[in-house]
């Protein structure tokens, strides 16, 4: 393999420092470089543990770590949750835009588009 092989195939990750116990994997997207991926609410205890409420871990979540863009490299932050979780999340909010049927026909074992913000 050519240096240039191998500069084309290594990627880097970007890890959040201090959140490591909050690290649940990679996230992996066709044609998209892996990116690390965190659970929000393990990063919000981890924060409550250093001595801070959950609503303040949350809006210094929201600022410096899930509303920061870092590159393509930039970690996902998952909000766990079931689909009922999921339908009650927005307050009985519509979540399913609606697809054309040739829409629906090559979404090909797809869900539908959800709306969350």
């Amino acid at each position: 393999m050519s240096d240039d092989d191998q500069a084309a195939t290594e990627q880097t990750l970007v890890l959040a420092r201090g959140l490591e116990e909050a690290f649940i994997g990679i996230g992996r997207r066709c044609g998209q470089e892996d990116i690390a991926v965190y659970d929000v609410k393990k990063a919000i205890a981890i924060l409550v543990k250093e001595g801070i409420t959950e609503d303040e871990a949350r809006e210094y979540l929201e600022f410096n770590s899930i509303g920061a863009w870092v590159g393509q490299s930039t970690p996902l932050w998952l909000e766990p949750m079931t689909l009922p979780q999921l339908y009650d999340w927005d307050e009985g909010r519509v979540l399913f835009s609606e697809l054309s049927e040739k829409e629906d026909a090559d979404a090909q074992g797809w869900e539908k588009e959800v709306s969350v913000h």
